[in-house]
């Protein structure tokens, strides 16, 4: 497995800020393997299913299930 040490904020060439986040091997590897089934970056899939965790949460929390 490739460790990549950077500092605990970076901003990418974009200008976003972004935060270190681990996990471990496991949740990792099944991490990539969503990525190369999706031909998405890590960053990508995790961004969409957060927001979809989000989304989801917030709807149910809120009364909003259609």
């Amino acid at each position: 497995m490739k460790i990549e040490h950077s500092p605990m904020d970076e901003e990418n060439k974009e200008g976003t800020k972004r935060k270190t986040l681990a996990v471990d091997e496991e949740t990792y590897d099944l991490l990539q393997r969503i990525c190369l089934h999706n031909r998405r970056s890590k960053i990508d899939t995790l961004r969409i299913m957060i927001e979809n965790e989000y989304d989801y949460t917030f709807r149910v929390r809120d009364g909003d299930m259609h």
